[in-house]
């Protein structure tokens, strides 16, 4: 089993999952874990997840696993969102959609790394290994 990573206080990296597919999260959720990060919660669509990021775990959470297809508030608009706030957080997408086009353009908007769905856990813990050993985004 690999070391895990740790912040700069020695404390695990700590996450918040959005996804509104239960499943996934709870898969997704179960392979970080087995990392031995830290999740703070589960949001079901953007609006949840912006919720939690500016309210319960304001500047708590070191990376987001954003999924793009949701109801009320899809990745797309959370991850404007997050820019916007000038959130420090690292975002993570994980989804079906993964054409080349769009995994490019997110990058280039900030993102720290893209997943592609199925989950597989060696690749998911490969990328989120990868985003958190990037500094924090500073959005512009």
């Amino acid at each position: 089993m690999q070391q895990i990573k740790r912040r700069g206080d020695g404390q695990p990296f700590r996450g918040i999952i959005c996804e509104d597919k239960k499943q996934e999260a709870m898969k997704m959720r179960q392979i970080l874990e087995s990392r031995g990060y830290g999740i703070l919660g589960i949001a079901e669509n953007g609006r949840e997840l912006m919720q939690m990021l500016t309210g319960e775990y304001k500047n708590q959470a070191d990376f987001v696993v954003l999924d793009i297809i949701m109801p009320v508030l899809d990745g797309y608009a959370a991850f404007t969102e997050i820019r916007d706030a000038k959130l420090p957080v690292r975002i993570i997408f994980a989804s079906v959609e993964n054409s080349r086009a769009v995994m490019e353009s997110v990058m280039q908007l900030g993102a720290s790394g893209f997943i592609t769905k199925p989950l597989d856990r060696d690749v998911v813990l490969e990328k989120i290994d990868k985003a958190l050993s990037t500094p924090v985004p500073k959005w512009e």
